[in-house]
């Protein structure tokens, strides 16, 4: 019989505090100080500069959005010369102390996971979709995850699960992300 299931909000996973933004800029004596809707055109708009007077490209990544079509846009944000993807990023050719203004396309790289439980004989067997790999999954003895946290599954390209270290009559909570 299906064991009762339900979706929570996305919970603290591995991610380190200091690792926490949506962009990346890989060159240091290059800012990035704005990032906002795109006023013509669709998708965002990134405004960067140069601080140290020496020419340089700047790589635009992001752990959180896929990055389309970029280019570079008039600060008034009419116009568009297209540039160069690398990877999962995009680079920004910028000459010494100079502005950049960037209307780029975003998706994101990630979605909801929505986690089914089936209880079987010996053990419950789990089940997930959507998201993205990897995949992590912990078991906890209350909803809000603060007690006796297990991780079952960390960080790896699967998206089933059979946890067999259960207790009758006893609630247990699942988290997959």
């Amino acid at each position: 019989s299906p064991l009762p299931s339900r979706l929570l909000p996305r919970r603290p996973g591995n991610l380190p505090v200091s690792a926490a933004s949506f962009f990346t800029v890989d060159e240091p004596e290059v800012l990035l100080y704005t990032v906002k809707p795109a006023e013509v055109g669709q998708g965002i708009v990134l405004r960067m500069i140069e601080l140290t007077g020496s020419a340089t490209v700047a790589r635009i990544s992001s752990d959180v959005f896929q990055l389309l079509a970029p280019e570079r846009i008039e600060q008034d944000e009419e116009g568009g010369t297209p540039l160069a993807m690398d990877g999962d990023g995009f680079l920004v050719p910028l000459g010494a102390y100079e502005t950049a203004t960037v209307r780029v396309g975003t998706g994101l790289t990630w979605g909801p996971v929505t986690l089914m439980a089936d209880k079987g004989p010996g053990a419950v067997h789990l089940s997930w979709t959507g998201g993205r790999t990897p995949y992590t999954l912990r078991r906890s003895d209350d909803a809000l995850f603060s007690t006796g946290v297990v991780t079952l599954v960390d960080e790896q390209p699967v998206t089933t699960h059979d946890d067999p270290a259960l207790m009758d009559d006893k609630s247990y909570f699942y988290l997959a992300y």
